[in-house]
């Protein structure tokens, strides 16, 4: 594994030079989120499959300070809380952004919930599969007091999912190679649940019923899926 990520480092380093050298790429000039924008509030329905959100669940209060540095991140945020029908609750967070030359990692879930108090165990691989493929995702486990809160999280830069740091830099400089700058999200999900186990599971059947709910437009920008 280390050697294939030396190699794949070395590549990327190579692209670039070549790039560089040939007056391309490394400065571009389309924005991704210009050519295919969306409205995120109306990408995803309030209410599919077994699955309706709760009204007033993404109405989130925040001191100006946080909202400051939200704003100078993202260009759009969705919070919303679903319950299905036998009263399960998921809480869904999509944070986009639509240059990545901006970071969206202070956002990730394994920085920000110790930022709020919470211990988390370390982030493990997942595929998530789905009708229409599968998803390269992280788990992590919450604790703070007595909530126990199973998060699943994934990044996309454009139409691609990316899992770590080094995938991220790939498909940005894919981007980069046609002259557009790429956009990205962070899609989250979690509950509280003293069951990992049974959280992880839940919250990859709501996510299979999401994907089935959306366009193939919604598919891919909210999950790099066809």
């Amino acid at each position: 594994m280390k050697i294939s990520l030396l190699a794949t480092s070395v590549l990327v380093g190579l692209a670039m030079a070549g790039a560089a050298a040939s007056g391309q790429a490394l400065k571009p000039h389309l924005m991704l989120s210009e050519v295919q924008s969306f409205d995120l509030q109306a990408l995803v329905p309030s209410t599919f499959g077994t699955w309706h959100a709760v009204p007033g669940s993404g109405n989130v209060v925040v001191d100006p300070g946080t909202q400051k540095t939200l704003d100078t991140y993202y260009s759009q945020l969705l919070n919303r809380t679903y319950v299905d029908n036998d009263g399960y609750a998921i809480m869904l967070a999509v944070a986009y952004g639509n240059d990545q030359r901006r970071s969206l990692v202070a956002h990730r879930p394994d920085v920000c919930y110790p930022a709020q108090g919470f211990s988390v165990q370390p982030s493990a691989p997942v595929n998530l599969v789905t009708p229409f493929g599968e998803i390269p995702a992280e788990h992590m486990f919450a604790v703070k007091g007595t909530r126990r809160e199973p998060v699943t999280f994934w990044f996309t830069i454009g139409e691609h999912a990316v899992r770590n740091k080094l995938e991220r830099r790939l498909a940005t400089l894919r981007y980069s190679l046609t002259g557009e700058i790429a956009d990205g999200l962070l899609f989250r999900v979690s509950s509280i649940d003293t069951d990992e186990r049974h959280g992880y599971e839940r919250q990859a059947a709501f996510v299979t019923e999401l994907s089935r709910s959306l366009s193939s437009q919604g598919r891919s920008r909210l999950a790099g899926l066809p």
